[in-house]
């Protein structure tokens, strides 16, 4: 027995596995002066993003949040990559993903830190935290099932301004009338919407399938995709459907306006005036003849709150919760598909293996929106809205109290 004892004490410690170790050694770089950087990376690494910038990001990393004090392994996703969770003394989270060359020494051919969210400790937490944001907050995290479960709420039905989020309601339509998605469109002059996107600076007449463009309006929030789809899919169509869609305020998005539109109508005051003072015949035939008649090159995007609670699109936190239940139940592939593209923030794969998401955000808008599906089965709402008429939006804290919601949901 004593040789025995003998024998085991003089057996080396075990290992660290390779990537843990370069997680923690990557967090242990995060001081005042980072050094020996060389140390961890690959040259390939180091040759695109060199030693004195990855110094510069870790010593602001370390001003702006404190040392880290635990890193914890949450998925991985192959034998050489992992994402892991830094936790900060200033009670912060960052989520870390840590890729290492093949090898017998690997060394760190990728590193990714996902935008700091706040640690907190429960989602009531989180949503004090938005409470005491200005403006008007909406949020809801219900479970989906045979009946909406609200886990979480605030202000859960009050309408908000949405921004892009609205063409998950032009997603909808396109589904619930079963547009064919190879059907090609082509991309017409007076369609050209503004940024965000890309088509705008397509050739005119460069032919799309209806999926191409529904991806596009989704995972890019591609605006001149988004209105081609709503020509497509017609403009009343989509107003009739949002009442069924779970909308319980629909007349607030009537006219169901076009990207173009919105630019037109918030780029020239009194144009814009004489729409607000129309009722709703009138504000069609403005759309039908004034708007219509401004050039394309007069519309520009605008730099601060322009009537986010009279000219927008609407929708509660609880509205959205139940449209994405909508699409839950269709379970079609293809639009499940298309929702997933583009995940929003840090999503827990190992959790939720699957997230739908939209998003939408202008000037004194954000809106967050998805739908999640657990490993177990369970779904999930959540929707999350801030406006503010006032002023721009602190977007990466609202961005970090969700991200916090999500994180905690995953618990």
């Amino acid at each position: 027995m004593e040789t025995l004892l003998l024998a085991l004490a003089l057996l080396p410690p075990p290992q660290e596995p390779p990537l843990e170790k370069a997680a923690r050694d990557v967090a242990a770089r995060i001081e005042a002066y980072p050094r020996d950087l060389e140390d961890l990376f690959h040259e390939s690494f180091l040759r695109q993003v060199p030693a004195t910038q990855l110094e510069a990001l870790l010593g602001q990393f370390h001003q702006k949040h404190g040392k880290v004090t635990s890193v914890t392994l949450l998925s991985r996703d192959l034998e050489t990559s992992a994402r892991f969770s830094f936790a900060f003394e200033k009670g912060v989270r960052m989520r870390v993903t840590v890729t290492l060359a093949a090898g017998p020494s690997p060394k760190i051919v990728g590193l990714w830190f996902a935008p700091a969210f706040p640690d907190c400790r429960s989602i009531e937490e989180a949503l004090d935290g938005m409470r005491k944001l200005p403006g008007a907050v909406s949020f809801r995290l219900a479970r989906l099932g045979e009946k909406i479960e609200p886990l979480h709420d605030l202000n859960p039905d009050a309408p908000l301004a949405i921004g892009s989020t609205f063409k998950l309601y032009i997603l909808a339509a396109l589904l619930e009338d079963r547009r064919p998605w190879d059907e090609i469109l082509r991309l017409k002059p007076e369609l050209m919407s503004l940024p965000s996107g890309e088509l705008q600076t397509w050739p005119e007449g460069a032919p799309l399938t209806v999926h191409s463009l529904a991806t596009l309006m989704i995972s890019k929030s591609d605006n001149t995709a988004t209105d081609h789809l709503l020509h497509h899919a017609g403009r009343e169509r989509v107003e009739a459907l949002m009442g069924p869609l779970g909308n319980a305020q629909p007349e607030r998005s009537r006219p169901f306006l076009s990207t173009l539109e919105m630019f037109k109508l918030k780029g020239d005051p009194a144009l814009m005036k004489k729409y607000l003072e129309a009722d709703g015949k009138g504000r069609r035939e403005i759309l039908a003849g004034p708007v219509r008649q401004v050039p394309r090159a007069r519309a520009a995007p605008y730099a601060a709150p322009t009537a986010i609670d009279r000219l927008e699109w609407f929708a509660s936190a609880a509205d959205l919760c139940r449209l994405m239940d909508w699409f839950r139940k269709k379970n079609d592939p293809a639009v499940s598909a298309i929702l997933a593209v583009n995940p929003g923030l840090d999503i827990p794969r190992d959790r939720f293996p699957y997230a739908g998401y939209k998003g939408g955000s202008e000037p004194g808008v954000l809106n967050l929106t998805w739908l999640l599906k657990a490993a177990d089965g369970t779904a999930y709402g959540l929707s999350a809205g801030w406006n503010n008429p006032e002023k721009a939006l602190d977007e990466q804290k609202f961005f970090g109290l969700v991200q916090s919601v999500i994180c905690l949901t995953a618990k």
